[in-house]
């Protein structure tokens, strides 16, 4: 039965966040529940939470959680937890652990980069305003409150040889 209350991991290489402080012994009690409270605040579970959409970095706005207002959250209906904003000090303990999984903390380039993505969009805890089709050469954007989405008459995409877009 506890399993099924764990939200499962979303991407290839995800990892669950207060698993990875637990395990790496640098984290007293207080600290496990500071870390706790901006992982609340913030309706995070795993790193794929935290991850930008290509899995390679943290979000910025997920990093730096004073910076985000509590509307701007991307998570989905009915999951959003009711939590206070994390104070200074919690927000400092939060820094290190997601410094922990990137290669500097200047950059927050993730050390082990996500894989695809193991959960369909409708099962994603975060909801992402822009999808890129893999069919054409559009960007897709959020339009409706039913979650359809529509082709941006606009913007179009194109990769590069190192997997980077370009607008």
């Amino acid at each position: 039965m506890l399993d099924d209350m764990v939200p499962p991991r979303q991407r290839a290489n995800d990892v669950y966040l207060m698993e990875i402080a637990i395990q790496c012994g640098k984290f007293g009690p207080n600290d496990l529940r500071r870390l706790n409270h901006c992982r609340l605040w913030l309706n995070v579970v795993t790193l794929a939470d935290v991850a930008n959409a290509a899995g390679t970095q943290v979000d910025d706005k997920l990093y730096f959680a004073e910076r985000i207002e509590r509307d701007e959250i991307g998570c989905r209906n009915g999951q959003q937890v009711n939590q206070f904003k994390p104070n200074k000090k919690a927000r400092k303990v939060w820094w290190r652990l997601l410094n922990k999984l990137c290669v500097n903390r200047y950059q927050r380039r993730l050390l082990r980069p996500m894989g695809q993505w193991l959960v369909t969009p409708t099962q994603m805890r975060r909801s992402w305003p822009f999808w890129i089709n893999p069919t054409h050469q559009e960007v897709l954007f959020a339009q409706n409150k039913d979650g359809t989405f529509t082709a941006h008459p606009r913007l179009m995409f194109s990769y590069d040889a190192h997997g980077q877009w370009s607008p």
